[in-house]
């Protein structure tokens, strides 16, 4: 080859996008590769892997393993064997990439390797398929849910009736309290089935908020809170600093309330406080539900709100993207700070309507 012939090529190399490698094999008595000598990198080698031409240039194959894994090496190996061009896409662990991989040979003895980062579309590919799996969950969710819901009305409907007649039952009969306790106890499942759709219906529809006006957000609240069956050993504190009208929107409200203390009565096996604090900052309405449960991880903390998330065996995963789906419904915002052992505060924060 010319020097002249030579230099183009070297220039080519230096421009590819690709990151390049240039490996010397090295064989045993078997014809085996037992080693290579890395000949030459190119600028976008360096780019890709962070590492630079002088570090690597001259280097065997046990000086280049901070990058390399052994799979990569079976790829040299079977090029050398073949004579023939291989391909393939992997997951680097050691510098948590994705690349996609040519292994060429170029001689008997030296074989280039190309390879692309590949990250950033595997992760838009990723992106794109998550949102392909809620948007058929969101589809099924609202049909599913809108099948579930009419029985549950049925049920709902006679098990009112029945425990209006047991109350009219002379307290002597035995096994009227036998009775009011099952139904008790098939009442509560209805309602955990009840929440679980109207889940499945608020992380699905198309929300519209219906902003109303409220004389007394102390008094609504503490509606939605005579209405969640909270456990004796849970203390509950419920405070609200303002007594001014404001418009808000109470059913959105009542979910992610309801949402959220639900959670925070889990998160309390064996009891604890639990606070809910309303406060008004400027245009801001401030609402606190804060626990002294269990705390989150600090590896869940970045999943929370994502739908199907959940560290619990029995649940479905949406409660929590549901309440952030209704709070920014409402062009608001929800935080979350949680400690291992000490509990979970959540602060939503809702643009308030003044009248």
């Amino acid at each position: 080859m010319s020097f002249f012939s030579q230099e183009i090529l070297t220039r080519l190399i230096e421009r590819l996008d690709q990151g390049f490698e240039l490996l010397e094999l090295i064989f045993d008595e078997q014809g085996n590769v037992e080693d290579f000598v890395l000949l030459e990198v190119n600028p976008a080698y360096e780019r890709q892997t962070g590492i630079k031409a002088s570090d690597l240039i001259g280097k065997h194959k046990k000086q280049c393993t901070q990058t390399v894994e052994q799979h990569w090496y079976d790829y040299v190996e079977k090029t050398a064997k073949t004579g023939k061009p291989l391909s393939y896409e992997y997951y680097n662990d050691k510098v948590r990439r994705n690349f996609e991989t040519q292994f060429i040979p170029v001689a008997k003895d030296k074989i280039a390797v190309l390879f692309n980062d590949i990250t950033k579309r595997k992760d838009l590919e990723r992106q794109i398929q998550e949102k392909e799996r809620l948007a058929a969950i969101g589809e099924t969710a609202g049909m599913v849910g809108h099948d579930i819901r009419n029985p549950l009305q049925v049920i709902v409907s006679n098990i009112y009736l029945l425990k209006n007649f047991l109350i009219s039952m002379p307290e002597e009969i035995s096994i009227k309290k036998d009775v009011t306790e099952s139904l008790e106890g098939i009442e509560k499942n209805v309602m955990y089935i009840n929440n679980i759709v109207a889940d499945l219906q608020d992380y699905s529809r198309k929300l519209d908020p219906e902003i109303i006006e409220v004389d007394n957000l102390y008094g609504v609240i503490d509606g939605f809170l005579n209405n969640i069956d909270i456990p004796n050993n849970i203390d509950v504190f419920h405070s609200c600093d303002f007594e001014n009208k404001v418009k808000i929107e109470v059913t959105f409200l009542n979910r992610i309330l309801t949402n959220l203390i639900t959670n925070a009565i889990q998160a309390m096996p064996n009891g604890g406080r639990l606070e809910i604090i309303t406060t008004k900052k400027e245009d801001t309405l401030i609402i606190t539900v804060e626990d002294t449960g269990v705390g989150i991880p600090d590896e869940v903390k970045s999943k929370l709100f994502r739908p199907m998330m959940t560290t619990r065996a029995k649940g479905q995963g949406l409660g929590l993207s549901v309440v952030k789906r209704l709070v920014e419904a409402q062009e608001g915002d929800i935080e979350c700070e949680s400690q291992v052992g000490k509990g979970t505060k959540f602060t939503i924060k809702l643009p308030l309507k003044m009248q």
